[in-house]
């Protein structure tokens, strides 16, 4: 207890009880506690000290368990701004050929293991072809990780469902896994804050798959990249922060975006998206378009700044308001609609009026508020379904209504200084039910 360790290299296994410090360049075959690999209850405190690296060269997974406590420390500065190829540059603090993997047994139930990493860049399973995460079946205890403002690599990140809980949090990192990202765990809580993860896999495995079952956050302006399928059946919740997924995002969850925050999504498809704040240059298509239900439910109120949306219906019941408030580009059966809620135009919604995208209103107060400045434009579909209507403010002079439709629907407003045109088969219903205002000037 209380060793120093400099500038040393020791082959075998290498037994630690107690605290132990590593000071200048080490390389060990592998660490592991006092006695018996897997029943010991002696944890394992040891320190990477500022300046200093700890290289394992084993093809074996160090375990993190019985209430071990290892701590990493560099003095790397912002590596949020840093570029890719800075980064490969910095020196490697600590690198474990095999990767980590969490593990604790029933001997100890409670154990509490921390791994903390802190302005370091630390490697993980490279040489050894392994992961970074946990061991799954009859494993215990209770796992902190936090890495702050540090380059995280590993060869692959696999969170298996567990006995215990896992607490991960990344704040001003960059984090890349060269495989899958897995958080598999029910029971743990994957944080990223201020964080960039990359992940480079094209295609899940046979066994193993990109997918969260635990709770995962994105705030304060992170991003996460998947090139594979990404599977959720936990909880995801994105808050001013941005989720790629090349693949692909099938959700059998619950997925949260609330803030200033862009998707860029190739395909989405299962249970709806819950929305508010601010959509950023997003794009969204999705595979399951519901007329009824729809795709993306506001909640409170939405603003999509810029956007290209294929099959997606974003939808606004009473109390709840949409706003297109830059270039939205709508593909397929795209609607932004209003169920006795309300969507805003303040930018050009564009849609082709040989497909069914368009903007709806339903229901008794369904209102639909134009911009006051004049330049919002409609371009392809508006629907009016039933109840009473309301719409307000002008249009740009070059809106082209080209799909009208008009089902027992009361237009209590007028638009005024409208230039635009009017496609030759525009017409109203044959034999509306109730009265029918208009008040058109321009």
């Amino acid at each position: 207890d209380g060793a120093i360790i400099k500038d040393s290299t020791v082959g075998g296994n290498a037994y630690v009880a107690g605290n132990v410090t590593f000071r200048g360049d080490n390389t060990f075959t592998m660490i592991s506690d006092y006695g018996d690999y897997y029943s010991a209850t002696t944890p394992s405190q040891w320190t990477v000290e500022e300046g200093a690296s700890l290289t394992l060269t084993s093809t074996e997974r160090y375990g993190l368990g019985y209430g071990d406590k290892v701590s990493v420390y560099g003095s790397l500065e912002n590596v949020r701004e840093m570029d890719a190829e800075t980064r490969a540059e910095q020196f490697v603090s600590l690198n474990m050929h095999g990767g980590l993997v969490q593990m604790t047994n029933s001997a100890d139930p409670d154990a509490e293991n921390k791994l903390t990493i802190e302005n370091a860049r630390v490697r993980f399973g490279f040489e050894g072809d392994k992961s970074f995460g946990n061991k799954y079946g009859n494993y215990y205890g209770n796992d902190t990780i936090e890495v702050k403002n540090s380059i995280f690599e590993t060869n692959g990140f696999k969170y298996y469902e567990a006995k215990g809980s896992t607490a991960l949090t990344f704040t001003d990192s960059v984090v890349s896994a060269n495989g899958i990202f897995m958080t598999n765990d029910a029971d743990s809580t994957f944080t990223f804050d201020n964080t960039s993860v990359y992940t480079k896999a094209t295609s899940n495995g046979t066994d193993d798959k990109n997918q969260n079952a635990g709770t995962m956050i994105l705030k304060n302006n992170s991003e996460i990249t998947y090139n594979a399928l990404f599977t959720n059946i936990g909880t995801v919740n994105i808050t001013d922060s941005s989720f790629t997924a090349n693949g692909g995002i099938a959700n059998n969850g619950t997925f949260t975006v609330a803030g200033e925050s862009t998707l860029d999504v190739a395909k989405f498809s299962g249970n709806d998206i819950v929305a508010s704040g601010v959509l950023k240059d997003s794009k969204l298509t999705m595979e399951n378009f519901d007329w009824e239900t729809g795709n993306v439910m506001v909640d409170g109120e939405l603003e999509v700044k810029n956007g290209t949306f294929s099959n997606v219906q974003f939808r606004a019941d009473e109390g709840e308001k949409v706003t297109i408030s830059g270039d939205v580009v709508a593909a397929g059966a795209t609607q932004f609609k209003a169920v006795n809620g309300e969507v805003v135009v303040d930018g050009t919604f564009s849609s082709d009026v040989s497909e069914a995208s368009s903007i709806e209103l339903e229901g008794d107060n369904a209102k639909l508020t134009i911009g006051e400045d004049g330049k919002a434009k409609i371009t392809g579909g508006f629907y009016l379904n039933g109840g009473t209507t309301t719409i307000t403010g002008n249009l740009a002079d070059n809106t082209d209504f080209t799909a009208l439709e008009r089902s027992d629907a009361q237009i209590d407003a007028a638009y005024s200084t409208w230039g635009g045109s009017y496609a030759a088969d525009v017409t109203l219903s044959d034999t509306p039910s109730g009265e029918c205002i208009y008040d058109v000037e321009g």
